[in-house]
């Protein structure tokens, strides 16, 4: 029984059906996509290294800072290797989602020595470091676009003044275990540095972010403070951090995004409970009928009839078939055994008013009576 009133219920109103389909669907692929962005968003944290620490600028991310720190926290005591990375914002082929990919100029001769989760081929590791041009390729990229050693990607960045940069890959590294993030490029930062120093002189030699390895991470606190102490009341000042809470950091610019999707579960569970309780999908609409029209007939042909205002006049009285009917009310309601009748309206009080000091008193209700010719 119930199946046969969904079935109607859909059908009865298709528009309606559909709009509610379509946003059902909406609304669990928008779900699933945005748990997806979730999860890399804490991918990239779960690969982070205790013995990494990320130096930035102090003021936002977006601002750089001199490429020449790089030596001055080198040489701070406990730090083992300092690399540049670079966020070059590349954009391949198009700008759609498919095709886009994290790009970043590095430091070449250490940077994959700072990650050993990357498993590199030392032939192609060698290649990519004599080619200024060249790049590593993680594969999930090279799976997904077909990107194979020798070819060449072209890229423009917004970041570096538009044109085409040409990349070519010398190799492509693999994750070390399920939780290695590939989707990355990597290429020489000197490429940059010395486009810049053509292009745009006063935009070289800066970095975005220093990746500093230091011995032991139990220490990393006590690190993050010597870096920055070391370049306090400079026009750069710095903040550095672990690499995970660098990574988390990044989450909680979107706090609330990842809670409401965190939590949407719970909330549709409890929204389809309540919904389920109610049955107002399966209620049938009631139709105006040939009853509800005659009961406004009805009430149309008393007002006509019986209200003082219709009705002739006779000698200042208004009367209706010899029957003085000025003081009976508007929806003749509500009419006991004697004939009497309540006072509802302002007219049939007036009335009531006028009959009542020709009688010498003022009651809640009048009399009907006969009107001599």
């Amino acid at each position: 029984m119930y199946l046969k009133l969904i079935y109607k219920n859909i059908f009865r109103h298709k528009l309606r059906s559909l709009l509610t389909i379509a946003g059902l669907v909406v609304a669990i692929l928008s779900f699933g996509l945005l748990q997806t962005v979730v999860h890399a968003w804490y991918a990239g944290a779960d690969m982070a290294s205790a013995n990494r620490l990320i130096t930035r600028n102090a003021t936002s991310l977006v601002f750089s800072l001199p490429a020449y720190y790089r030596e001055r926290i080198r040489a701070l005591d406990g730090v083992n290797a300092v690399a540049i990375s670079n966020w070059f914002g590349g954009i391949y082929k198009d700008q759609s989602f498919k095709n886009f990919f994290a790009s970043f100029g590095v430091d070449h001769d250490i940077f994959f020595d700072l990650y050993p989760e990357f498993k590199v081929n030392p032939d192609e590791l060698l290649a990519f470091k004599k080619d200024r041009r060249g790049a590593m390729v993680g594969r999930l990229i090279a799976d997904q676009h077909g990107f194979k050693v020798g070819d060449v990607i072209p890229m423009t960045s917004p970041i570096y003044g538009g044109g085409t940069w040409e990349f070519n890959v010398r190799g492509i590294y693999e994750p070390k275990d399920e939780t290695t993030v590939t989707r990355q490029l990597y290429f020489h930062w000197d490429y940059i540095n010395e486009q810049m120093k053509k292009r745009f002189p006063r935009r070289a030699e800066f970095a975005g972010v220093f990746v500093v390895q230091i011995a032991d991470g139990a220490r990393a606190a006590e690190i993050s403070q010597a870096i920055d102490k070391e370049f306090r009341n400079s026009l750069a000042e710095t903040l550095t951090e672990t690499e995970k809470a660098f990574s988390l950091g990044f989450v909680a610019q979107t706090e609330a995004i990842v809670t409401a999707v965190r939590n949407g579960d719970d909330r549709a569970r409890a929204a389809c409970r309540e919904r389920h309780l109610e049955g107002a999908g399966l209620r049938p609409r009631l139709r105006r009928g040939t009853h509800h029209r005659r009961v406004d007939h009805d009430r149309r042909h008393r007002r006509s009839a019986r209200h003082p205002a219709h009705l002739p006049r006779r000698g200042g009285v208004q009367v209706r078939d010899g029957i003085d009917v000025s003081r009976v009310l508007r929806d003749a309601a509500d009419r006991d055994d004697a004939g009497r009748v309540r006072r509802r309206s302002r007219i049939a009080r007036g009335a009531a008013a006028v009959g009542a000091r020709g009688a010498g008193e003022d009651r809640g209700w009048v009399e009907v009576r006969r009107v001599a010719a």
